[in-house]
């Protein structure tokens, strides 16, 4: 990519990350038009390949940029989290919402890197990836799991509220009318009912 891209203000270059995170997270990276990101950025073609030689470079500046901001925040923001799974749960939500209100696509698109299949994709370095992987994994050592939820299934629990943001977070993005204070307020919401469900 042309260093030239950090000489401008910050304000453009997350205008132009948030524009190529979101067409990327909703249409998938082959599908990925670069009329559509240029468009949502409003900035000319021309502009985004002087400063990414092509699709596949862009690409790799939006893997690495990401799962190095996302991680290096993240660990910042959870550095003390309680072993109660419900207040544990809580923590991350918040951490990631702030991640949510610089970029609203940078989850998606994260989850998009695990689970797309394209030969570009499948050539990036997954370790980076897998660094996410064992950092959520350290910190679910720390966290005492309700009766109920050890009786049942821990990591079939924990995969549930997952999911459940997931969905949430893509339902809102696809409508384009993201908020990250709605979004949390729904998740919070579920997240109450499954206590209401696992308690004694």
């Amino acid at each position: 990519m042309n260093q030239k891209f950090f000489d401008i203000k910050k304000e453009k270059q997350d205008r132009i990350i948030n524009a190529a995170l979101k067409v990327i997270a909703l249409r998938g990276f082959s599908h990925a038009s670069t009329d559509e990101i240029v468009r949502e950025a409003g900035i000319s073609k021309g502009l985004l390949f002087h400063y990414f030689e092509n699709k596949k470079g862009l690409l790799d500046y939006l893997y690495g940029y990401s799962t190095r901001y996302a991680l290096m925040e993240l660990k910042g923001l959870l550095r003390d989290t309680s072993s109660d799974f419900f207040e544990f749960h809580e923590q991350i939500l918040a951490a990631e919402c702030s991640l949510l209100k610089t970029y609203p696509y940078i989850m998606l698109f994260l989850e998009h890197m695990w689970v797309d299949k394209c030969d570009d994709i499948l050539q990036l370095d997954k370790t980076k990836l897998d660094s996410f992987h064992t950092f959520y994994t350290e910190l679910f050592q720390r966290v005492h799991f309700p009766q109920k939820i050890m009786r049942a299934d821990v990591s079939h629990s924990s995969r549930m509220i997952y999911s459940t943001k997931y969905c949430v977070q893509h339902y809102m993005l696809l409508k384009d009318n993201f908020s990250v204070d709605l979004y949390a307020k729904e998740v919070r919401t579920c997240l109450s009912l499954f206590k209401t469900l696992t308690e004694d």
